[in-house]
């Protein structure tokens, strides 16, 4: 038996039980001590009901959220090197601004890196979610892999640690 199974058993007993003991609960005739001792263990029951109930949510909740996902930017330097010629000959006609025209050549992917250098990552966010959403985000971020059945699509994230 499955843990789910086992405290969705345990919840429902425990309503039969309080159940059970209201209905055997006469208060015409029973004695004050009967129905004192009657009434006492009702409520006892129904305590144990509320905790069944609760333990099986907060295990549901908790079942329920099996994938964290971390959300996060990754930074890097890079540098650019152009000699002044080399900008002058991308507009012959006008003197060379060469900083304006580097940054220009930059902005439009005209030039190729010089280096680059890692500088980290930052962490944006990190939630917990369920099998449900994690799939769905998986399809959004990773459309090119939509057709993957869910249990690809499963695989390659519980293989990524």
């Amino acid at each position: 038996m499955s843990k789910l199974e086992e405290l969705q058993k345990k919840r429902g007993d425990s309503i039969k039980a309080y159940q059970d003991a209201y209905k055997r609960i006469d208060i015409d005739g029973m004695n004050d001590t009967d129905l004192s001792l009657a009434f006492d263990t009702y409520n006892t029951l129904v305590q144990a009901a509320y905790a069944a109930r609760t333990e099986l949510e907060d295990y549901m909740s908790l079942g329920n959220k099996d994938y964290v996902v971390v959300t996060a930017i990754s930074s890097y330097r890079m540098r650019y090197v152009m000699h002044r010629d080399d900008l002058q000959k991308l507009n012959p006609n006008d003197p060379v601004n060469a900083i304006e025209w580097a940054n220009d050549t930059v902005t439009m992917e005209e030039c190729e890196e010089f280096s680059q250098e890692h500088m980290g990552e930052y962490i944006v966010d990190t939630v917990e979610m369920d099998g449900e959403d994690m799939l769905a985000l998986f399809d959004k971020d990773n459309d090119y892999l939509r057709e993957w059945s869910n249990d690809q699509k499963v695989a390659m994230v519980r293989k990524s640690i």
